[in-house]
């Protein structure tokens, strides 16, 4: 998708503020989600799921 002129142009924020260059993901159709109380199918979103490693210290 080219919503900014460009591909990759969510990616690429999300990648600077995470300090990273690895990252994974999908097109998907929408999302389904709450508003309240209630349950939609939301289109044209964006959603991310993190990992992470707790440091030991």
């Amino acid at each position: 998708s080219h919503l900014f002129g460009r591909s990759g142009h969510d990616a690429e924020h999300l990648a600077d503020g995470l300090d990273t260059t690895v990252l994974g993901g999908m097109f998907c159709a929408g999302e389904m989600g709450p508003i309240g109380g209630r349950h939609f199918l939301h289109g044209f979103t964006a959603s991310a799921l993190l990992f992470g490693v707790e440091d030991a210290d």
